[in-house]
């Protein structure tokens, strides 16, 4: 089939036909602006699910546990709640191996990992290989402000 080329007036056998006219180029407009749309959704929801691995370091460092605290409760991460209440019951953990986040449940002398980032089973893991997010009673006061 031989398709006529809109922009350049020849005709070729390779061309694809190309939507034109104001319904074909506003339709087109409207499906690249919805994908923007989701993927930036999707992106973000991403890199705010991360912040919780990201601030692993100042977690695991008391002098810096209540910055970390700020900048969780000022995101926009849908997590940010549950790490919170994580933080204040003492079940947010940092596994050693990688510096991963991990929410604890303790059955017997092992404990049940859990991502923080994304709440996927992690395997169980004993005391030495897991590192709790300790916190005073400043910070818990901070804590119990920043869930309410």
């Amino acid at each position: 089939m031989i398709y006529r080329n809109q922009f350049s007036g020849l005709y070729s056998s390779d061309a694809l036909p190309v939507i034109t006219g104001r319904l074909g180029g506003g339709f087109l407009s409207i499906v690249f602006l919805l994908f923007s749309l989701i993927s930036s959704g999707v992106l973000a929801e991403e890199s705010a699910n991360q912040l919780i691995d990201d601030l692993g370091p100042q977690l695991a460092e008391r002098n810096s546990v209540a910055n970390a605290i700020d900048q969780i409760a000022a995101s926009g991460a849908p997590g940010k709640r549950m790490w919170l209440e994580a933080i204040l019951e003492g079940t947010l953990y940092q596994r050693k191996s990688d510096q991963k986040m991990v929410l604890v449940n303790k059955q017997g002398s092992s404990f049940v990992l859990t991502s923080a980032m994304d709440g996927s089973a992690l395997g169980s893991a004993c005391k030495r290989e897991v590192s709790k997010v300790k916190i005073n009673n400043a910070l818990r006061r901070k804590l119990r402000s920043a869930i309410a």
